[in-house]
Protein backbone atom coordinates (compact mmCIF):
# COMPACT_ATOMS: atom_id res chain seq x y z
CA UNK A 1 0.00 0.00 0.00
CA UNK A 2 1.09 3.39 -0.48
CA UNK A 3 1.87 6.09 1.94
CA UNK A 4 -1.01 8.40 0.64
CA UNK A 5 -3.66 4.82 1.08
CA UNK A 6 -2.20 3.97 4.29
CA UNK A 7 -2.64 7.24 5.60
CA UNK A 8 -6.37 7.28 4.94
CA UNK A 9 -6.33 3.85 7.23
CA UNK A 10 -8.11 4.49 10.52
CA UNK A 11 -6.82 4.04 13.45
CA UNK A 12 -9.86 2.78 15.29
CA UNK A 13 -13.38 1.55 13.81
CA UNK A 14 -15.77 1.04 16.42
CA UNK A 15 -14.58 -1.47 18.85
CA UNK A 16 -11.82 -2.31 17.03
CA UNK A 17 -7.92 -1.00 16.41
CA UNK A 18 -6.60 -1.25 13.34
CA UNK A 19 -3.00 -2.57 13.58
CA UNK A 20 -1.93 -3.16 9.81
CA UNK A 21 -3.19 -3.40 6.20
CA UNK A 22 -3.59 -7.29 4.77
CA UNK A 23 -4.75 -6.94 1.33
CA UNK A 24 -6.79 -5.14 -1.11
CA UNK A 25 -9.53 -6.00 -3.42
CA UNK A 26 -11.75 -4.17 -5.90
CA UNK A 27 -14.46 -3.75 -3.37
CA UNK A 28 -12.78 -4.16 0.34
CA UNK A 29 -9.30 -3.81 2.31
CA UNK A 30 -8.79 -6.03 4.79
CA UNK A 31 -7.12 -5.26 8.41
CA UNK A 32 -5.28 -6.91 11.03
CA UNK A 33 -7.01 -5.73 14.08
CA UNK A 34 -7.54 -5.95 17.91
CA UNK A 35 -10.77 -6.39 19.69
CA UNK A 36 -10.58 -3.23 22.04
CA UNK A 37 -13.51 -4.82 25.05
CA UNK A 38 -15.65 -7.07 25.58
CA UNK A 39 -16.02 -11.19 25.61
CA UNK A 40 -13.13 -10.89 22.70
CA UNK A 41 -11.16 -8.48 24.40
CA UNK A 42 -7.40 -8.68 22.94
CA UNK A 43 -8.74 -10.97 20.50
CA UNK A 44 -6.49 -10.11 16.92
CA UNK A 45 -9.48 -10.29 14.00
CA UNK A 46 -9.30 -9.73 10.25
CA UNK A 47 -11.48 -6.34 9.56
CA UNK A 48 -12.39 -6.03 6.02
CA UNK A 49 -13.85 -2.64 4.92
CA UNK A 50 -15.69 -1.33 1.98
CA UNK A 51 -13.45 1.02 -0.06
CA UNK A 52 -14.57 4.00 0.82
CA UNK A 53 -14.75 5.43 -3.05
CA UNK A 54 -17.94 2.74 -2.67
CA UNK A 55 -19.63 3.94 0.16
CA UNK A 56 -21.89 6.10 -1.76
CA UNK A 57 -22.59 3.75 -4.56
CA UNK A 58 -26.39 2.23 -3.19
CA UNK A 59 -25.73 -1.34 -5.77
CA UNK A 60 -21.89 -1.63 -3.31
CA UNK A 61 -23.21 -1.06 -0.21
CA UNK A 62 -26.40 -3.66 -0.89
CA UNK A 63 -23.99 -5.76 -2.11
CA UNK A 64 -21.50 -5.44 0.76
CA UNK A 65 -24.19 -5.82 3.17
CA UNK A 66 -26.10 -8.86 1.61
CA UNK A 67 -22.48 -10.40 1.66
CA UNK A 68 -22.16 -9.43 5.44
CA UNK A 69 -26.02 -11.16 6.65
CA UNK A 70 -25.07 -14.27 4.41
CA UNK A 71 -21.39 -14.99 5.64
CA UNK A 72 -22.60 -14.55 9.16
CA UNK A 73 -25.10 -17.16 9.08
CA UNK A 74 -22.30 -20.05 8.20
CA UNK A 75 -21.02 -21.93 10.44
CA UNK A 76 -18.51 -24.55 8.86
CA UNK A 77 -15.15 -25.74 9.86
CA UNK A 78 -13.64 -24.78 6.76
CA UNK A 79 -15.15 -21.56 6.50
CA UNK A 80 -13.51 -18.33 7.83
CA UNK A 81 -16.23 -17.22 10.65
CA UNK A 82 -17.34 -13.97 10.80
CA UNK A 83 -17.91 -12.59 14.31
CA UNK A 84 -19.49 -8.53 13.73
CA UNK A 85 -20.78 -6.38 11.32
CA UNK A 86 -21.05 -2.89 11.68
CA UNK A 87 -20.85 0.32 9.94
CA UNK A 88 -19.44 3.58 11.89
CA UNK A 89 -19.26 7.09 10.33
CA UNK A 90 -20.19 5.57 6.61
CA UNK A 91 -17.47 2.96 7.17
CA UNK A 92 -18.83 -0.21 6.83
CA UNK A 93 -16.95 -3.30 7.92
CA UNK A 94 -17.25 -7.55 8.64
CA UNK A 95 -15.03 -8.53 11.34
CA UNK A 96 -14.34 -12.43 11.21
CA UNK A 97 -11.53 -14.82 12.49
CA UNK A 98 -8.18 -14.45 11.51
CA UNK A 99 -6.04 -17.57 9.94
CA UNK A 100 -2.67 -17.81 11.04
CA UNK A 101 -0.77 -18.33 8.11
CA UNK A 102 -0.66 -17.91 4.16
CA UNK A 103 -3.17 -17.93 1.40
CA UNK A 104 -3.12 -20.69 -1.41
CA UNK A 105 -1.78 -17.78 -3.54
CA UNK A 106 1.30 -17.17 -1.68
CA UNK A 107 2.29 -20.90 -1.14
CA UNK A 108 1.79 -20.92 -4.70
CA UNK A 109 4.29 -18.28 -5.30
CA UNK A 110 7.09 -19.60 -3.02
CA UNK A 111 6.70 -22.82 -4.94
CA UNK A 112 7.19 -21.57 -7.94
CA UNK A 113 10.59 -19.41 -6.69
CA UNK A 114 11.89 -22.31 -5.51
CA UNK A 115 10.98 -24.80 -8.40
CA UNK A 116 8.90 -26.94 -7.10
CA UNK A 117 5.17 -28.02 -7.56
CA UNK A 118 2.50 -28.25 -4.75
CA UNK A 119 2.09 -31.97 -3.74
CA UNK A 120 -0.34 -33.96 -5.91
CA UNK A 121 -1.64 -35.39 -2.49
CA UNK A 122 -1.92 -31.78 -0.44
CA UNK A 123 -3.47 -30.37 -3.92
CA UNK A 124 -6.14 -33.04 -4.22
CA UNK A 125 -7.15 -32.77 -0.18
CA UNK A 126 -7.53 -28.65 -0.59
CA UNK A 127 -9.51 -28.98 -3.39
CA UNK A 128 -12.01 -31.50 -1.58
CA UNK A 129 -11.98 -28.97 1.41
CA UNK A 130 -12.62 -26.17 -0.85
CA UNK A 131 -15.32 -28.38 -2.64
CA UNK A 132 -16.90 -29.15 1.11
CA UNK A 133 -17.37 -26.04 1.91
CA UNK A 134 -18.55 -24.48 -1.23
CA UNK A 135 -21.33 -27.01 -1.18
CA UNK A 136 -21.91 -26.49 2.59
CA UNK A 137 -22.92 -22.72 1.47
CA UNK A 138 -24.71 -23.42 -1.37
CA UNK A 139 -26.80 -25.48 0.17
CA UNK A 140 -27.95 -23.30 3.11
CA UNK A 141 -31.65 -22.27 3.46
CA UNK A 142 -33.46 -19.65 5.35
CA UNK A 143 -35.96 -19.97 7.83
CA UNK A 144 -38.78 -21.29 5.18
CA UNK A 145 -36.68 -23.90 3.56
CA UNK A 146 -35.73 -21.21 0.49
CA UNK A 147 -32.53 -21.39 -0.70
CA UNK A 148 -30.75 -18.62 0.39
CA UNK A 149 -28.51 -18.08 -3.37
CA UNK A 150 -24.92 -18.08 -1.46
CA UNK A 151 -22.58 -17.99 -4.65
CA UNK A 152 -18.94 -17.64 -3.99
CA UNK A 153 -17.79 -15.01 -6.56
CA UNK A 154 -14.25 -15.37 -5.81
CA UNK A 155 -13.24 -18.66 -5.17
CA UNK A 156 -9.25 -17.88 -5.96
CA UNK A 157 -6.24 -19.46 -4.51
CA UNK A 158 -5.76 -15.37 -2.40
CA UNK A 159 -9.00 -17.16 -1.06
CA UNK A 160 -7.83 -20.06 0.38
CA UNK A 161 -6.24 -20.14 3.68
CA UNK A 162 -3.95 -23.11 5.10
CA UNK A 163 -3.11 -22.05 9.20
CA UNK A 164 0.22 -22.82 11.06
CA UNK A 165 -1.63 -25.62 12.15
CA UNK A 166 -3.09 -27.48 9.08
CA UNK A 167 -6.33 -25.84 9.46
CA UNK A 168 -7.79 -24.56 5.34
CA UNK A 169 -10.30 -21.79 5.46
CA UNK A 170 -12.07 -20.20 2.55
Amino acid sequence: MSSSASSRIPRLLGNYEIQSALGKGGMAEVFRARVRSGPREGWIVALKRLLPALTQDPASLALFASEARLTKSLDHPNIVQVLDVGSVADQHFIVMDLVDGRDLGHILRRCKLRGIHLPLDFAIYLCRVLLEALAYAHSRTGPAGEPLGIVHCDVSPSNLFISRLGDIKL
